[in-house]
């Protein structure tokens, strides 16, 4: 059933964000983080807009040297794409976003802890910012909200393959579950940070790594 933004805030008041650790001079520069596919055309490789990345991608922003992340766990078999969507149509849309986990004052929520550990070994940081500051600040974006890990798609013996669709993304009005039941926070644009009320924490701190 839908819910209220303040309900959500209350519940996840802190959003984490994971990126590598020599995006993070530009990210604290400019105050805000860029989707893929803004950073994609910052670069000239617009061509790599629809393609799965196999590996990190590294691209030149402005002589900046910007590491783009794998979408490895992305996987075409696995996918039961709805409403028309072709997998070239997904992959637009996970490089159309910016992604948080949400969590407590403290951690995200598991399924951000697996993710974070997945690149344990890398030198990655954390990006923790407040949920209703951050949504205040970016009033001309609506947050939207995911049930699942959206690029991590997973093929189950009983439940089939995992669907990917118009709805896969879904605003708080629009969104079929509770608060607790999101699982990811994303913005289509660039988002703007509340930097001063952000914190930086090695990857490794939550992971053990």
């Amino acid at each position: 059933m839908p819910f209220a933004i303040a309900e959500f805030c209350d519940l996840r008041p802190m959003l984490f964000h994971l990126t590598a650790r020599e995006n993070l001079s530009r990210i604290q520069q400019e105050e805000r983080l860029h989707p893929a596919i803004e950073l994609l055309r910052f670069a000239d490789q617009r061509h790599q807009e629809r393609t799965r990345r196999h590996d990190h991608l590294r691209v030149i922003v402005e002589g900046n040297q910007v590491m783009i992340r794998d979408q490895r766990p992305l996987h075409e078999g696995n996918v039961a794409l709805e409403g028309g969507w072709r997998f070239e149509d997904l992959v637009l849309e996970l490089n159309s976003r910016v992604f948080f986990w949400p969590g407590s004052a403290l951690a995200p929520i598991n399924a951000g802890l697996r993710h974070f550990n997945r690149y344990r070994h890398e030198d990655c940081v954390i990006i923790a910012v407040p949920t209703r500051e951050l949504f205040e600040l970016n009033t001309h974006l609506e947050p939207q909200f995911c049930r699942f890990n959206s690029g991590s798609p997973r093929c189950n013996p009983k439940s089939g393959k995992s669907a990917r669709g118009p709805d896969t993304f879904l605003s708080a009005d629009r969104f079929d579950g509770t608060p607790g039941s999101v699982v990811e926070t994303v913005f289509r644009g660039s988002v703007a940070l509340p930097m001063t009320l952000a914190r930086f924490t090695p990857v490794r701190d939550f992971t053990g790594g």
